[in-house]
């Protein structure tokens, strides 16, 4: 897991990341997560989430591209728009094997479909395992409206326009992919875990898997490149977020979002990433998770009241959450708005830093594993200066001011 933070005001930004890695029960506190771009660029990247996508390591993408850099470009997006290019006219020499970053989607889906939260599997007849209860009729028709309703709730961007036209059929049968295997595994689990005979199921799980390999799809597994900084032509600072969920057909399938200054104002900015809730806490008064909880409890609550009718309990429950967004915006929102745009670039590092570091003791006092922390990398962007670390990770002996040395 991971916990950052870009901070940005006219003056310009601060990012900070933790430096925690996850790798099945290990957390490893030696990863730079922050790749930073040298002048005459004024930009970082902040990677999050996968460590590994298409077989190939985020960090290293991003190095190689770096490398192949001219002059600034216009915007920030467009430097997004050239990462994705890169990759693009590079696939070939990445030796990037599509079926297996193929498979590697698929399975992923496969298996948010069987833990979507209203992917009601076990509402569906069983029995043993050893003498499974076969899906037909009606209950083959209840199997397939739950694939329906993921499909319909999740497949809902617009098809990659390379895979169009017979397009994924072409690489499908260019590479080899065979989704045959996955779906064996889902109905296995149906088996073993349900005690369901779902092989009426196969046609459309293999209509679902092609519907995954055709679109973006949002997923928990992805790797999340946060790009913040000026391109050439931009006074203000910009943020750009490229959430990429693997490469085959020769590049990235991802989707990004651009977020850029209209008004003076709108140049004060927070873009919490990843683990962030006690980071929301501090900026927000409470976060998003928390206000859900305590609105659940209330709301609740005044559903067993017998006495209140439905439209009165409607009322308590668009009023209450009326009020408790105008409550934490006039209370907390405004004065750290309020408090960001006014500090300086240096004060401005200092926040980010710190806000990290309050998630990262978030992380080890909440339940389960430490799974944010190590020490904090930090910087800063101007336009005048351009990337300037505050502190980072060194693998050098001599302990320069700013760096942490790393201990092996």
């Amino acid at each position: 897991m991971t916990a950052q933070i870009i901070l940005t005001n006219q003056l310009g930004i601060a990012v900070a990341s933790d430096t925690t890695t996850t790798i099945g029960e290990k957390a490893l506190q030696t990863s730079s997560k922050i790749v930073a771009l040298p002048w005459p660029h004024r930009v970082a990247v902040l990677d999050a989430g996968l460590v590994f996508v298409g077989g190939l390591q985020g960090r290293f993408l991003l190095t190689e591209w770096v490398l192949s850099l001219g002059d600034p470009l216009a915007t920030l997006e467009a430097y997004v728009e050239s990462f994705d290019a890169w990759v693009a006219d590079h696939a070939a020499e990445l030796l990037v094997d599509d079926a297996a970053s193929m498979r590697d989607v698929a399975r992923n889906e496969l298996i948010d479909l069987w833990n979507y939260r209203d992917s009601d599997w076990h509402g569906l007849e069983h029995g043993d395992p050893a003498a499974p209860t076969l899906l037909e009729s009606e209950q083959l028709a209840k199997a397939i409206a739950i694939v329906d309703g993921y499909c319909e709730s999740n497949f809902t961007r617009d098809p990659y326009p390379d895979l169009v036209d017979g397009g994924l059929e072409a690489l499908v049968e260019a590479t080899g992919f065979d989704a045959t295997e996955l779906i064996d595994e889902f109905l296995e689990q149906l088996r073993e875990g349900l005690g369901i005979d779902g092989a009426g199921l196969r046609d459309r799980l293999g209509e679902f898997v092609t519907g995954s390999l055709l679109r973006f799809v949002g997923s928990n597994e992805l790797l999340r490149l946060n790009f913040a900084g000026y391109g050439a032509d931009e006074m203000f600072p910009a943020h750009a977020e490229l959430k990429i969920r693997s490469i085959y057909g020769g590049r990235l399938r991802s989707t990004t979002v651009v977020h850029t200054v209209s008004k003076p104002r709108h140049s004060t900015q927070w873009f919490p990433i990843a683990q962030q809730d006690a980071m929301a806490d501090m900026l927000r008064g409470m976060s998003s998770e928390r206000r859900s909880a305590v609105f659940r409890m209330a709301t609740g609550l005044v559903d067993d009241m017998e006495k209140l009718d439905e439209d009165d309990k409607k009322e308590f429950r668009d009023k209450l959450y009326e009020r408790l967004e105008d409550y934490f915006a006039s209370h907390f929102e405004r004065f750290s708005d309020s408090t960001i745009r006014s500090l300086s670039l240096p004060a401005l590092a200092y926040y980010a830093d710190m806000l990290v570091k309050i998630q990262s003791m978030r992380s080890e006092m909440a339940e389960g594993p430490v799974s944010v922390g190590g020490p904090v990398e930090c910087l800063t962007i101007s336009r005048t200066h351009g990337v300037e670390w505050s502190r980072r990770l060194s693998t050098h002996t001599n302990n320069r001011t700013g760096e942490i040395e790393i201990g092996w």
